[in-house]
């Protein structure tokens, strides 16, 4: 991310967020809008990107992993449970899309028998 010389004196002077935001100044707002990430194989909701949870998989439009919203369900945890505590980013729309990775991940893993 590049900073123009206003901002950078921002960030040496410090309390950056408070002065960007009494100018009205969103410092991620230029960046993200030019940028979509990877999606995963042929999913719509999944996404696998660098720049974006150091690569793993992720839901788009969010920070939340697929790990971690599996994790979620594993530990008894409700939709409406995930809403709450997540503040309502996770897309109910990726779900089905989650749980298919999940199966297609569960499935390749062989144990001998």
């Amino acid at each position: 991310m590049v900073l123009t010389h206003k901002a950078a004196k921002l960030v040496v002077n410090g309390s950056v967020l408070c002065r960007l935001e009494q100018q009205g100044y969103n410092l991620m707002r230029g960046f993200m809008q030019h940028w979509e990430p990877r999606p995963y194989k042929d999913y719509r909701w999944i996404v696998a990107d660098p720049k974006l949870l150091g690569g793993g998989l992720a839901i788009r439009g969010t920070r939340l992993s697929v790990a971690l919203i599996l994790e979620c369900f594993a530990n008894g945890m409700t939709l409406q449970d995930i809403d709450e505590s997540f503040a309502s980013s996770f897309p109910h729309e990726a779900l089905p899309e989650v749980l298919r990775l999940a199966s297609e991940l569960a499935g390749s893993v062989r144990v001998a028998g």
